[in-house]
């Protein structure tokens, strides 16, 4: 009963502002943030894609998705810039088909502008590029490009992850994951630090590729040894409250993953915001909440770190990232004692059930 009232204090108020609405509708879209402008791609039963200029709150139709490429269940990944590169490269796959679309974008809100859908080709053999091992179903998977030359491509779905190399359009590692949970929509980062911190400092020096993943009771950390190929996974605790969500809008910065929204196990929305501190390894459900329940969408942070953009549907919606930085509020409190007495039940009863049975009768 206390957890509902938690709950319901939580959907009351809200830090965001509403900009301008979406021009189209974006079920299951994928946003990337660049400097000045937010691109926003095509989703379910959408082709279309646009930029959204961050200070001009406005919006500039780019280009339309090939006709033989599917919008369903995708991914977009930003390569990271060589030093003397200006335009932004992205590379999408995913869906029915893991074929790989590269594109390579100049802002459209500049004289020499525009994008260029690259055919799939390798240069060094003219086969298209595939991020797919065995003709799998990669709907809804997650990608994040690592390595110490930023070169690898790790792809996570089903209940794999994969090691692609974009210099060499080659697979270099396939490793199964230790779940029960099969991957789709998930949520998939590099794990990140508070600047000037010693945690961000051990971060950079790291030879290491460290990730985090959740997926309803699944969370993990997978570190990457590039060297020695080899992965190492531990376990990562879910609150009680997430362990139902799905398709919700994430991110990862300044030592903190948030969740926003999501669509539970009876397939309705949510309007919570969930907050995992990675250092303290510790979970909040926050008492600033979306201001109407969300799912099926992305988010973004932009603006130096300060602000995060959250969209999906028709809905466009921004607030300052320093709300979720502040102290734990009286509300989180109580919900952070309530998990806590929940998780140590959870661990006793393991415990207990790991026990040989024994009969009392035999005790003497």
């Amino acid at each position: 009963r206390k957890r509902i009232q938690i709950k319901n204090n939580m959907a009351t108020s809200s830090p965001f502002e509403s900009m301008h609405r979406l021009p189209e509708n974006f079920p299951k879209t994928q946003c990337v943030a660049l400097a000045r402008e937010l691109l926003i791609f095509g989703g379910r039963r959408q082709v279309n894609c646009y930029s959204y200029h961050i200070r001009g709150n406005q919006y500039r139709f780019l280009s339309s998705f090939p006709s033989n490429y599917t919008t369903w269940g995708y991914c977009v990944v930003k390569i990271p810039k060589a030093n003397d590169q200006k335009d932004t490269t992205l590379w999408i796959f995913g869906g029915y088909d893991g074929k790989v679309s590269i594109i390579k974008y100049a802002s459209v809100w500049k004289k020499k502008a525009g994008i260029q859908w690259l055919s799939q080709v390798n240069s060094t053999n003219t086969k298209p590029i595939y991020i797919q091992c065995n003709q799998r179903d990669y709907c809804g998977v997650r990608a994040v490009v690592g390595g110490r030359n930023n070169n690898l491509l790790f792809v996570t779905y089903s209940k794999s992850i994969d090691v692609f190399n974009m210099s060499t359009c080659k697979y270099v590692s396939k490793f199964s994951l230790p779940i029960v949970d099969t991957l789709n929509y998930h949520c998939l980062v590099l794990k990140t630090a508070m600047p000037s911190t010693a945690a961000a400092e051990r971060l950079q020096k790291k030879i290491k590729t460290e990730m985090l993943l959740f997926c309803q009771k699944t969370g993990l950390s997978i570190d990457y040894d590039e060297y020695q190929n080899k992965f190492d996974v531990a376990n990562v605790h879910m609150c009680s409250t997430m362990r139902t969500l799905s398709h919700y809008a994430f991110l990862c910065t300044s030592g903190m993953v948030l969740f926003f929204g999501g669509i539970d196990g009876l397939r309705l929305s949510s309007a919570n915001v969930h907050k995992y501190m990675i250092e303290e390894n510790k979970w909040v459900m926050c008492t600033l909440a979306l201001p109407h329940s969300l799912a099926d969408c992305a988010a973004v942070v932009c603006g130096g770190h300060e602000n995060v953009h959250v969209m999906g549907g028709l809905t466009h919606i921004k607030a300052e990232l320093k709300y979720w930085m502040k102290c734990d509020t009286q509300n989180e409190k109580l919900w952070i004692t309530e998990e806590q007495g929940l998780r140590e039940m959870e661990e006793v009863n393991r415990e207990m059930s790991a026990m040989p049975n024994v009969d009392i009768n035999n005790l003497k």
